[in-house]
């Protein structure tokens, strides 16, 4: 009975190692899963961050052109209101420097001014109203 019992605690402790071995492989499996799945985890946060800034940075351009557009009609309307002013003020001055209520001097130096200062068309402008206004007194 001896011989049995050596045998059979030599094959029980062949069991235990082949278990104890599996165990310890299974053990390097489930930790190289774990860090693969940290692995990806990390690639997650890392793709959301970067998801994350570029919708950021959309919102930051869209409110970047709401701005700008915005900016753009502020400055029109300032410069709608000193264009108006400045009307006021030149058909002011021709005005009381126009004596003669049938001619206007295209040559007259405040005409001048204003079309090198405005250009053209305000020039124009003011000349055809000129014309009208005086055809009307």
């Amino acid at each position: 009975m001896e011989i049995i019992t050596t045998t059979e605690n030599s094959n029980t402790h062949k069991g235990n190692e082949s278990i104890s071995s599996k165990m310890a492989e299974l053990e390097k499996e489930k930790e190289t899963a774990f860090s693969k799945v940290a692995a990806l985890e990390k690639k997650k946060q890392t793709a959301l961050t970067k998801i994350d800034e570029s919708e950021k940075e959309k919102e930051c351009t869209a409110y970047k052109a709401a701005f700008l557009e915005m900016e753009g009609e502020i400055w029109k309307k300032f410069l709608r209101q000193v264009a108006e002013e400045k009307a006021t003020e030149w058909c002011s001055i021709w005005h009381t420097a126009v004596e003669d209520p049938g001619m206007i001097d295209k040559e007259d130096k405040n005409l001048q001014l204003l079309r090198e200062e405005w250009g053209y068309e305000a020039y124009s402008a003011v000349v055809v109203a000129l014309t009208g206004r005086n055809q009307r007194i």
